[in-house]
């Protein structure tokens, strides 16, 4: 029976035991949160020098391009050397603070012999202020023990004006650090460019706190390989920034003329070759003459290559002719010169196109709509003087107008109400003064006529916006339909 009785009350103890467990839990440590958790980047402007005035354009798109990939960056992976750093900047740090906190109580304590206090005072004061530096003792004693726990992989951001498209000069040599710590950055990017036998150098260094110079890249290109050049550049960089690799892009398309675009910018025209791009989404658009537009929007992933095939659909064609009633003119398929007419293309069917005609007489604007098979005659008006200036006087015409009806309209109002009134006080007087009648009948009169100009200033009005409105779109396309 001991033995029974025992081993329930212990098994009652467990039991208590774990019902408190669950009721009252155990107070979580609490994790202290990571050092140093955002990274800074500034861009600095492109240094553009050396080369040509006229040339000296690319410097911003370049800084532009970078933006728009450096965007697309979250986080930045801190490599061995830099996580080194930043633990060591934060341990020296706070065992900075610790032991100034520490001096100054100990300051504290030295001050207590000078302020004339009463002695059961001045010993309460004195225990307080031991107890405080006991602990600060204790503080810095395990500052100094503790490795500060550094963010690995700490928040991405473009510092400075950088975001909004305005870049800070490069420092000169020397002044690298400086500069990081006035812009409260954690790094900065030099770029250069340069001319190298007709084409174009590209150079990018990147400075960080840390490692002082670090990342370098550089490039070669052409004007009609700008684009490509520089997404392979930024791909490049974003991939060593955020550790994360690039991954790549590889179009075809058909027609073999076919415009590529790539996130709205010029990629190539028929094929665009294996282009490194940073991983995320892009929009993929492709244009030919007379074949439906093709846009998609594509993820790219890490470290993977992406090959597109582009099968643009054609559209039915139907054969145009144009023509002028008078002599021979210059004809334009939008902004797009095609001839002289009479001529004979083929265009979309059910398709709106604009076609723009001139010679030394004058010009002629039509928009084709309907899928025409048939000739076309487009009159030619004579070009209008620019002297004329037509359309600014109608409309300045107008606004006098109108001007002139608000103004008539609250006149008319003011003077029938005062001659309302004023007839109306004279019925009701008793003594039906004279002087109140023949005032009552002026002004009832000048109100008649104050409405008749009113009339005529309304229906200025109306002519007016009626004349602006046919000279301001005398000059449009006339649209033509089947």
């Amino acid at each position: 029976m001991p033995g029974i009785t025992h081993a329930l009350k212990a098994s009652f103890g467990v039991c208590l035991f774990m019902i408190a467990a669950l009721v009252f839990p155990a107070s979580k440590k609490e994790v202290a949160a990571p050092k140093n958790p955002d990274w800074t980047l500034v861009i600095t402007a492109a240094d553009v020098s050396a080369l040509a005035v006229s040339r000296q354009s690319i410097g911003d798109l370049i800084n532009r391009s970078l933006v728009n990939a450096l965007n697309t960056v979250n986080k930045r992976i801190r490599e061995t050397g830099e996580y080194a750093y930043y633990e060591d900047y934060a341990w020296s740090k706070a065992r900075t603070d610790a032991a100034k906190k520490l001096e100054t109580k100990r300051a504290d304590r030295d001050k207590l012999v000078y302020q004339g206090l009463p002695e059961w005072k001045y010993q309460k004061s004195l225990q307080t202020i031991d107890a405080e530096i006991e602990k600060l003792e204790a503080d810095l004693a395990r500052t100094i023990k503790e490795t500060p726990f550094i963010e690995e992989r700490p928040v991405f951001k473009l510092g400075g004006t950088s975001a909004q498209g305005t870049f800070p000069a490069a420092p000169k040599t020397g002044g690298e650090y400086q500069f990081c710590v006035k812009q409260n950055a954690d790094g900065f990017l030099r770029l250069v460019v340069s001319d190298f036998q007709g084409r174009t150098h590209l150079s990018i260094r990147l400075y960080t706190r840390a490692k002082a110079w670090g990342y370098e890249d550089s490039v070669i290109f052409s004007v009609e390989d700008t684009q490509t050049a520089l997404n392979e550049v930024a791909a490049r960089f974003v991939g060593a920034i955020s550790g994360v690799p690039p991954g790549a892009l590889a179009i075809r398309t058909e027609p073999v003329d076919a415009l590529i675009l790539v996130d709205g910018a010029f990629a190539s025209i028929g094929e665009l070759s294996a282009t490194e791009y940073p991983p995320g989404e892009v929009v993929i658009e492709s244009y030919a003459d007379n074949h439906t537009m093709f846009s998609t929007t594509f993820e790219i992933n890490s470290g993977e290559l992406a090959d597109l095939f582009i099968n643009l659909s054609p559209l039915g064609l139907e054969s145009l002719m144009l023509d002028t009633r008078e002599m021979d003119a210059s004809l334009y398929r939008g902004a797009l010169y095609v001839g002289q007419t009479p001529f004979t293309l083929d265009i979309p069917s059910n398709q709106m196109e604009y076609f723009y005609m001139k010679n030394d007489e004058g010009e002629a604007k039509a928009v084709v709509s309907g899928g025409i098979t048939e000739l076309v005659t487009m009159e030619l008006q004579p070009f209008p003087d620019p002297e004329e200036k037509r359309v600014a006087q109608a409309r300045r015409a107008f606004y006098n107008a109108f001007g002139r009806f608000w103004i008539a309209l609250p006149i008319a109002v003011v003077f029938g109400a005062m001659a309302e009134a004023e007839r109306t006080a004279y019925n009701y007087l008793s003594d039906h003064n004279q002087d109140l009648y023949d005032s009552a009948v002026r002004d009832y009169y000048i109100s008649i006529g104050l409405w008749v100009v009113f009339g005529l200033t309304a229906a200025e009005s109306i002519y007016r916006i009626f004349r602006y409105t046919h000279v301001a779109g005398e000059k449009s396309p006339q649209i033509i339909k089947k």
